[in-house]
């Protein structure tokens, strides 16, 4: 297999899985057979926290004068 061909694989599959994840994501399916109930929920989210923002820089100095 050549490289090119490789790559064209692995693009098609990259393009059908986004496909069948758009397709399916947030869905809800229900289904009744023989009188049995049965419900699916699919729901992908991330899994990485969001970023934080970086705290501000404390002063370089701090010069506390007391009263006299």
């Amino acid at each position: 297999m050549s490289e090119s061909a490789a790559v064209g694989y692995v693009a098609i599959a990259v393009s059908v899985a986004t496909a069948i994840y758009s397709a399916v994501n947030h869905k809800r399916v229900r289904s009744t057979c023989c009188g049995k109930v049965a419900e699916v929920s699919l729901d992908v989210e991330n899994t990485t926290p969001p970023t934080q923002r970086p705290l501000p820089e404390a002063p370089a100095t701090l010069t506390i004068k007391q009263p006299t």
